[in-house]
């Protein structure tokens, strides 16, 4: 429902008794036109008289706007207020303003997509280039261009994909992508494989890791950064699948890139573990776990640990876990590949603690593990976790059962939130 200026104006004067001399004082607006809006011959009156009077009037700067753009339906006006909007940070005005522009009758739908996908190029805010973004998306998937909705998801994809929280989440949505890549250019389109491929392989989805990377590949014989990354995702999800011959013949291409790094002794060090070659992989393990930075050697020491249970080698275990204050990250871990292995390294610890009788040393690492794994959302892990805890309660003796039963009601009530 539109405001009425007009009946907004004569109510204010009259609770106010105020003269249409003296409201022209306080709005800046000349007598005559205030005189025109209020008796209905001015309906449309511009935008800045309107928010000339609305700030005296005590109309709320939401309601001045939701209500004006109901009713205005030039282009350079919404293209105005929209950056206003913007200016302000009002955040819950974005959308509102920016579809009621691309909906003008007076704008040309193509005209209007393209600026408003380079405006919201050059917008700050992330979380108002979003919005922009959607506004985009949605528009153009209603109108059927698909040229501006391959744009928009491109750009949305690359904004949000870092958001470890939503891993799953920004993964789906940057997957409607996928349908719509012939718009893309060929740097676009090779960008977004790359990217989306390495994401598959942070969520576990190994063949669709391989699948996606391989299309950038096809249009990609650079030797660059964002290849190098993608062909070390392809290798480890090769070596996740237990195809060690196509892991070899990747990692022997990604050890040629001059932007590939510790990551090809990595592999080569997990080909071997695979192989049953289990001294030659535990040495190149030690070196890495000396050479590489303080919040790279989680993954390292994971794997090094695998390699001394197959060896069945507690005592190396043992030795591990002793220094491990050498070997955990610093600092607060949000990579979601860095967060599972911590998972592991304490799900490891906490076997072992309860293999050589530490009993709640073992379940508190157990515990550990499962929280990481919930902050991952793979509960079935997380479960494991406690099963594991559960199989040694008799163990304990009456106090330490109780303070057990509370930890996992704890673990078990924060999982639901």
């Amino acid at each position: 429902m539109l405001i009425n200026l007009g009946d907004l104006i004569y109510n204010f004067r009259k609770q106010n008794d105020l003269s249409l001399d003296k409201l022209a004082e306080m709005t800046g607006v000349c007598k005559s036109v205030l005189s025109k809006i209020e008796v209905g011959q001015t309906k449309k009156p511009s935008f800045g008289t309107w928010k000339k009077i609305a700030n005296v009037i005590d109309v709320p700067y939401y309601d001045m706007i939701s209500f004006y753009v109901e009713s205005v339906q030039r282009g350079e006006t919404l293209k105005y207020i929209l950056e206003e909007v913007v200016g302000k940070n009002y955040i819950s005005l974005v959308s509102k303003v920016a579809l009621k522009f691309l909906e003008s009758p007076r704008m040309d739908t193509f005209l209007s997509l393209d600026y408003l996908m380079q405006y919201a190029n050059s917008v700050e805010n992330l979380k108002i280039r979003t919005i922009l973004y959607d506004t985009v998306i949605y528009y153009a998937r209603n109108r059927g261009v698909p040229f501006y909705l391959a744009k928009a998801l491109y750009e949305r994809y690359l904004l949000e994909r870092d958001d470890f929280l939503r891993l799953s989440e920004t993964y789906r949505r940057g997957s409607e992508l996928i349908h719509y890549t012939e718009h893309l250019n060929n740097l676009e389109y090779t960008i977004f494989f790359y990217r989306i491929g390495v994401h598959a392989y942070a969520l576990q989805d190994y063949d669709k890791c391989i699948y996606l990377c391989k299309k950038g590949f096809d249009k990609d014989d650079s030797d660059n950064q964002l290849r190098a990354e993608a062909l070390s995702a392809v290798v480890a999800s090769y070596l996740a699948l237990g195809d060690y011959t196509l892991a070899d013949l990747y990692l022997r291409e990604y050890s040629e890139s001059q932007y590939s790094d510790y990551k090809k002794d990595h592999a080569k060090a997990m080909i071997l573990t695979k192989s049953g070659k289990l001294k030659e992989a535990e040495k190149i393990y030690k070196e890495l776990l000396e050479s590489l930075d303080r919040e790279r050697r989680i993954t390292i020491l994971v794997d090094l640990m695998d390699v001394y249970f197959a060896m069945d080698d507690s005592e190396s275990i043992g030795k591990l876990i002793e220094s491990e204050n050498n070997y955990l990250p610093s600092n607060n871990v949000n990579n979601p590949r860095r967060i599972e292995k911590l998972a592991k390294y304490f799900g490891l610890k906490g076997s072992y603690m309860l293999s050589v009788g530490r009993l709640q040393e073992g379940a508190d690492n157990l515990l550990h593990s499962a929280e990481y794994y919930q902050k991952l959302g793979n509960s079935q892990e997380s479960m494991k976790c406690l099963g594991m805890v559960l199989d040694s309660y008799k163990k304990f003796g009456e106090k330490g059962q109780n303070e057990l039963m509370e930890k996992i009601t704890k673990l078990c009530n924060d999982d639901t939130k």
